[in-house]
């Protein structure tokens, strides 16, 4: 899992105009039909602690997500993405 979780991490830095932001891993929820969302703390010297996520769909190339979320169990792109299938245990990459 740590090639998904650093690809996740890329992708977020490669969109994010902070260059001094750093994004500490948190988790990783997966979806019963492989989709896999990564989530992480996002800190700054220029912003408060947030978190940011990056999920993507099964068998998808690129990484979707948000940055500057106060909460993760609140987001509603989070829980849309859930809501197309349902959480379930995590299955090695590669």
């Amino acid at each position: 899992m740590a090639e998904v979780v650093e690809s996740a991490r890329a992708s977020l830095l490669s969109e994010d105009d902070d260059p001094t932001a750093i994004f500490d891993f948190l988790e990783i929820r997966c979806r019963a039909d492989g989709g896999t969302l990564v989530a992480f703390e996002r800190r700054s010297l220029f912003a408060s602690l947030r978190f940011a996520y990056a999920m993507q769909g099964p068998n998808a190339s690129d990484w979707g997500g948000g940055m500057g979320v106060a909460s993760l169990d609140d987001d509603p792109e989070i829980a849309f993405f859930f809501g197309e299938s349902p959480q379930a245990p995590c299955q090695p990459h590669g």
